[in-house]
């Protein structure tokens, strides 16, 4: 019975051979169950089903990832009489760490489905009730659809444009923050176009944070080389998790940093992906409430510091920031003289930001916070990595700055195995050469 099982299992089948296959062994076992003299050795003789060449008769050629993650991960297809019939990554050499395979996600290696799915549009439509005159909007949901013409589509879309710059004029067009500016030409040629700066994608850091905290307005810069993760004994991620959201291999480095000891922690309020691959210590938050939990963790750093001493990088914050305390210089273009310092301790608004105030708020232990505070002081190599997420809603306009100057006060710039930094898409976790 073990041989007929293992020759089941090292057979490859079509799905007749399988049902064949399948009844032959149920009366093999039926057989051997009522005891009927089989001889032993006569279940060893299995035919084994030829094995298919999925690849013969195609070409596997490279092929385009449309999904908006600047991955370029490699992404390959298999054309056999002009239909992609398989997908598969980057199998051009052996996988390692110093030369990782450039793998594509589930969600690229997802598109032979996109492309030719039975539910995809394959021409333009419009519902039959519907017409530049006449919207007839009572019957959106409801009415049947039409095949029209590519020319007919695109007359709709450019007559529109115009007949919308004759009634209301160039400002009625709006346009979010991502748009480039090659995507606006036709609008350029119009006249213009509002613009919004939204949150779209980047949050917050769309802010003066280039001002205030010395980084481009996209949150891009000082992220270290990949390699520098090996210097480095701590890892804080603010609202990250490339282990989802970031193409490439930054999984492959981080875990990389974890058999070298490194620790990890997650702020975020799920227990991530990346935090169960990199076994985190998980510091919940509720969400939105981030702000105030860096606030409550920066008066618990000074606390620290105080009485135990290592936490705050004084140094550090005397040489390249103004404005942190009273002894500080002062910050520029501001018309009173204020601080960081006096801000926590309640001394504008009355109200003393520390860990028990910031748990109130995000729902983060105490203990999490003082733990938090003192993981990240000055004694330690320490990656500090934030993405977008946690700065895109409501009241995180003072995130960006807020968590650079958590890096600052332990001091986590411009030496090894220590950034303050974004964590994001192609440059999760590595600031050197693209890994895509």
């Amino acid at each position: 019975m073990a041989n007929l099982m293992n020759e089941l299992l090292s057979a490859k089948f079509n799905r007749r051979q399988f049902i064949k296959g399948s009844t032959a062994a149920t009366a093999a076992v039926a057989a051997l169950g009522l005891g009927i003299g089989a001889n032993e050795n006569a279940l060893a003789e299995t035919v084994h089903s030829p094995i298919v060449d999925h690849d013969e008769g195609g070409k596997w050629i490279s092929a385009a990832c449309w999904h908006n993650c600047g991955g370029q991960c490699m992404n390959k297809v298999l054309i056999k009489d002009g239909v992609v019939v398989r997908q598969k990554t980057d199998d051009t050499h052996p996988d390692s760490i110093d030369y990782p395979q450039q793998r594509g996600c589930v969600r690229g290696k997802a598109q032979q489905q996109q492309c030719f799915g039975p539910d995809r549009i394959k021409y333009p439509m419009k519902r039959k009730g519907w017409s530049p005159e006449n919207p007839n909007g009572q019957m959106r949901g409801k009415d049947e659809w039409e095949r029209i013409s590519w020319d007919e589509a695109i007359k709709y879309v450019a007559d529109q444009y115009v007949s919308i710059t004759e009634k209301y004029g160039s400002q009625a067009f709006v346009t979010g923050s991502w748009g480039s500016f090659s995507e606006n030409i036709p609008l350029m040629y119009l006249g213009g176009h509002t613009s919004v700066a939204d949150s779209t994608s980047y949050g917050t850091y769309l802010l003066n944070v280039h001002k205030t905290i010395g980084v481009s307005r996209n949150g891009f810069g000082a992220n270290n080389d990949r390699y520098d993760m090996l210097n480095a004994d701590t890892f804080v991620f603010l609202s990250c998790n490339p282990a989802w959201s970031a193409p490439g291999t930054p999984m492959t480095h981080y875990v990389r940093a974890k058999e070298n000891g490194a620790k990890f922690i997650s702020i975020d309020p799920m227990y991530t992906a990346s935090a169960q691959a990199l076994d985190a210590e998980w510091v919940p938050v509720r969400t939105g409430t981030d702000t105030a939990l860096l606030l409550g963790v920066a008066s618990e750093m000074l606390r620290l510091d105080a009485e135990e001493g290592n936490i705050i990088d004084w140094d550090f914050l005397k040489k390249y920031t103004v404005g942190f305390d009273a002894n500080s210089e002062k910050a520029p273009n501001l018309k009173e003289d204020v601080n960081f310092c006096d801000y926590l301790a309640g001394k504008y608004d009355g109200i003393v930001k520390d860990a028990a105030w910031a748990s109130n708020i995000s729902g983060t232990p105490v203990e999490s916070i003082t733990n938090l505070a003192r993981a990240i002081g000055k004694t330690h190599n320490v990656w500090m990595m934030h993405s977008f997420a946690a700065a895109r809603n409501d009241g995180a306009e003072n995130l960006p700055q807020i968590f650079m100057t958590i890096g600052a006060m332990g001091g986590h710039y411009g030496k090894p195995g220590n950034c303050t930094a974004l964590s994001y898409t192609t440059t999760s976790g590595n600031g050197g050469d693209r890994l895509g």
